[in-house]
């Protein structure tokens, strides 16, 4: 079993572009840990194989993440900070594979793409002008969503069996779009 982790801190007008992967094509247990400080941060990073945790944290304003991870058992979060233009794109390819993601203000936008069974997504914005796409596909996926204030929005699918969604949206302008199909 072969195990990677890596932890990188960057700050102001650093982009990071990542590809990680171990040499073969099958890479299981990677953890992959971003921190970024300041604003225009990118974050570009995907994980292919078993039991993977990419963990990317961003604060302040105009941060960009973006993580795919395909295998089973994988854990996602993408969390970041107050500021302007934050937003999180997560995709995930295979089963019981679980993504967080946390938000706290101003212009978020946040989407998540789970293809596959038994997944699991956790959302949370806390204010201004949110918004949240979920879609996920095959059969027995949960996902569990919640925006605070502001000028709330979630358009979430569900395509397959058994499918379990919990939306709380608690001030403004809110919208909820469910389709279970």
């Amino acid at each position: 079993m072969h195990t990677s982790k890596r932890h990188i801190m960057l700050g102001m007008l650093t982009p990071l572009l990542l590809a990680v992967t171990a040499g073969s094509a099958r890479a299981d247990n990677q953890a992959l840990f971003v921190t970024q400080v300041g604003s225009y941060n990118v974050v570009r990073a995907a994980q292919t194989g078993n039991s993977n945790t990419a963990t990317i944290a961003q604060n302040t304003s105009y941060n960009d993440a973006n993580v795919t991870q395909t295998g089973t058992g994988n854990q996602l979060l993408v969390r970041q900070g107050v500021g302007n233009y934050n937003r999180a794109v997560m995709t995930q390819n295979g089963t019981y594979n679980n993504a967080t993601q946390l938000q706290n203000g101003a212009n978020n936008y946040a989407t998540l793409t789970q293809t596959g069974n038994s997944n699991y997504a956790y959302q949370v914005q806390n204010g201004n002008n949110n918004s949240i796409s979920v879609q996920q596909l095959g059969n027995g996926n949960y996902s569990v969503d919640t925006q605070n204030g502001n000028n709330n929005s979630i358009v979430k699918t569900q395509t397959g069996n058994n499918h379990t969604s919990t939306v709380t949206q608690n001030g403004n302008n809110m919208s909820i779009t469910i389709n279970q199909l």
